[in-house]
């Protein structure tokens, strides 16, 4: 039970937190992009990384290939 509750909370993690950080990575750099447009100069390090989480197929996936290892190691 305490495996399932970890796996849950982690699947989440993945596929809806860090989708949505990188939802707003996007945004900030299309921000930087106008700012940039508009003759300020950014540097290259300022643009944010905008894939950071996992579609739910992927995680789908992630989770039946977990169960499938574990049965195959059991």
């Amino acid at each position: 039970a305490v495996t399932v509750m970890l796996a849950i909370i982690v699947m989440y993690d993945a596929m809806g937190v860090r989708m949505e950080t990188g939802r707003q990575g996007r945004v900030l750099n299309e921000m930087l992009e106008v700012f940039t447009n508009m003759g300020k100069q950014i540097s290259a390090e300022a643009r944010l990384k905008e894939f950071v989480g996992h579609t739910p197929l992927q995680v789908l996936m992630g989770a039946i290939l977990g169960i499938w290892i574990g049965w195959l190691m059991g």
